[in-house]
């Protein structure tokens, strides 16, 4: 097994840097690089890279590794991107009644705080200038996401809201029956279509059919919003027509140095 295969398998994407800003041969470095894409000045602790399409340098954040080439190329940016992040949860609590159904991992794996700011904060360099983020989240991790949220950069537009007919009754009281759809910006809200302005409510009702599968009504929400444009959809479970995806149950459209989702751990 080659180093890149073993590197691969131990969960680290294999990334073959093409280092500019030096000289070749030298270590003194090369004045006045300038990102072709953005024109941000390329220093030597500012990583650049070739594109090999181009032979032009890129910055980091306009650069995307392509594994087939095993080189960097202009990154794609995208004007909404949806993240449905595996917040850390168990089955709830100890049933007497059930006691093989509660109180343990849920059916896919999860991930810590930490480990999901990391992830959008990588993936939304991905995202234009002025763009628009939709993250889910549920009621106990409200404050976290919206906290996350603003450490990226992020403001709230308005927290949506899906009505999901049924619910888990939380400590045998009231039934949770709803799910926080967060409609965030970076830097300037993007314009919505012209034909949709003040059609949409900020609830939206679906009966719920799976576990974490989110409503269909919510995407037609988003293309209805901003039709003309790239999406990324994140922790996506299938491929949509006319929106690149990313996740561990899909081929993915693309990947991101350094982000690795573990399949098989859930703890």
């Amino acid at each position: 097994m080659g180093v890149k295969q073993e590197l691969v398998k131990q969960g680290v994407i294999y990334k073959m840097k093409i280092k500019i800003g030096y000289a070749e041969g030298r270590n003194k470095p090369i004045i006045n690089d300038i990102c072709s894409n953005c024109g941000v000045v390329c220093t030597p602790d500012d990583e650049c890279y070739n594109d090999y399409k181009t032979n032009k340098p890129l910055c980091d954040n306009c650069s995307v590794f392509d594994e087939e080439k095993d080189a960097y190329t202009l990154m794609k940016k995208y004007k909404v991107i949806l993240a449905d992040p595996p917040w850390r949860l168990v089955k709830g609590g100890k049933k007497k009644a059930r006691p093989n159904t509660s109180g343990k991992p849920l059916d896919y794996p999860t991930m810590d705080l930490q480990e999901i700011k990391s992830l959008l904060s990588k993936f939304s360099k991905m995202g234009e200038e002025n763009h628009v983020m939709f993250l889910w989240t549920i009621e106990k991790y409200l404050p976290q996401a919206e906290a996350i949220a603003k450490e990226l950069g992020y403001k709230l537009h308005v927290r949506m809201v899906w009505n999901k007919v049924t619910g888990i009754p939380s400590a045998f009281t009231i039934r949770y029956g709803h799910e926080y759809m967060l409609y965030l910006y970076k830097i300037k809200l993007p314009k919505i279509a012209l034909s949709e302005r003040g059609k949409i409510h900020s609830v939206f009702t679906e009966q719920v059919k799976k576990h974490s599968q989110k409503p269909e009504i919510s995407f037609n929400i988003i293309e209805r919003l901003y039709p003309d444009c790239n999406k990324l959809e994140l922790f996506a479970r299938r491929k949509r027509v006319n929106w690149d995806a990313w996740g561990n149950e899909i081929d993915n459209d693309l990947e991101i140095g350094g982000v690795v989702q573990d399949e098989t751990s859930n703890s």
